[in-house]
């Protein structure tokens, strides 16, 4: 329950989600339109183009956002939240599913270590072994 108020607080920080309670019990939605977010696999800086995500941790404004597609799962929306401090270092991402708007997970909170790398290695190195496309495609 501290780990939902935690990333409540951040995001509603950070300005890229809100609170309330939609269907899913989730307590955070996404707040970027379909238009702002990045295609099938590629990254962007939250307001800037879509690129790949290699080297973006370290191109990527310190304290900056920066979203990832997730790849083979496009109803999938990582956000990375960049170090303040430490250029190329990950101190958050929540993974939210773009089409319902809700958080499906945190995968580096505030408890966690900091991660070096850029967001795509991040989430494939955090997300779990077992899940599949369909474990979260068929939430209701």
């Amino acid at each position: 329950m501290h780990q939902i108020a935690r990333t409540c607080l951040l995001l509603a920080l950070t300005g890229c989600a809100t609170t309330g309670t939609p269907r899913s019990g989730s307590p955070v939605t996404l707040e970027y339109a379909l238009s702002e977010l990045p295609g099938p696999g590629l990254c962007r800086v939250a307001g800037g183009p879509d690129r790949s995500c290699r080297g973006i941790a370290y191109t990527a404004p310190r304290g900056s956002r920066v979203l990832y597609r997730v790849r083979g799962e496009s109803n999938l929306l990582a956000v990375c939240y960049m170090h303040r401090v430490h250029r190329g270092t990950v101190y958050g991402v929540d993974v939210f599913d773009v089409y319902k708007r809700w958080l499906v997970e945190a995968l580096l909170t505030a408890r966690d270590e900091p991660v070096a790398g850029d967001c795509d290695e991040v989430v494939r190195a955090r997300r779990s072994p077992t899940r599949t496309p369909a474990d979260t495609a068929g939430r209701s």
